[in-house]
């Protein structure tokens, strides 16, 4: 059973954070990237493409 209580208080105190962060004006989006993580491998395997024509800003 304490474990259990122990759980509901950890979830309750993840809930007030991502409540804090989403009031401070953090998007929802970037908030559940960063809890779901994807490995870049992948996503370069399903969305082929090449990048090199990207330029550094400010460099010519």
């Amino acid at each position: 059973m304490a474990a259990s209580t122990a759980m509901s208080g950890q979830h309750h105190d993840e809930t007030q954070t991502i409540l804090a962060l989403l009031q401070a004006g953090i998007p929802l989006t970037l908030l559940l990237d960063l809890a779901t993580p994807i490995r870049s491998v992948d996503v370069y395997r399903t969305e082929p493409g090449a990048a090199d024509w990207l330029e550094v800003a400010g460099v010519a």
